[in-house]
């Protein structure tokens, strides 16, 4: 975005483009329903803004009556609805680092089959040659609800 564009987003919101673009990850947590409520919110201040600004490019219009309309739902949303999102979307970044985890497979079961590389070892092998930060706990959970399993299965 151009300079000027920058400046009459955050001159319409009242927001600096850093609090902009929390509201936005915020958003992208939300359930649904409070995603549509925001929507439905953005139309109405669009037409104020624009009623005010004619002046001002429609696109900027748009985001900057997004952004306020995020803001406007999240101050209606509880202090216990917002813990619940908060607490999801960390639940969700560890489900993203298992499925990661569960992409490279192979390479756990080389590096510790073949390899004879520890868990920790493998923790750091993944941060230094994939720029994937995961605890070797997590693989350690991990290779033990997999490999055990199979293990079970096939004495039975």
């Amino acid at each position: 975005m151009s300079k000027e564009k920058i400046n009459y987003c955050e001159v319409l919101t009242k927001m600096s483009f850093t609090i902009q673009n929390q509201k936005l990850r915020v958003f992208s947590k939300l359930d649904i329903e409070s995603k549509l409520k925001i929507f439905e919110s953005q139309k109405k201040i669009f037409h104020k803004l624009k009623s005010h600004h004619t002046d001002v490019n429609n696109s900027v219009l748009t985001y900057s009556s997004f952004v306020l309309a995020i803001d406007e739902i999240l101050s209606k949303i509880e202090k216990v609805n917002y813990r619940a999102i908060e607490y999801r979307s960390k639940n969700l970044k560890l489900n993203l680092k298992r499925e990661k985890l569960l992409e490279n497979w192979a390479i756990v079961k080389t590096l510790k089959n073949d390899e004879k590389y520890s868990f920790r070892e493998i923790s750091k092998y993944f941060e230094k040659y994939h720029r994937f930060e995961v605890s070797y706990s997590k693989i350690y959970q991990l290779w033990n609800e997999i490999e055990n399993k199979k293990g079970k299965s096939n004495e039975q």
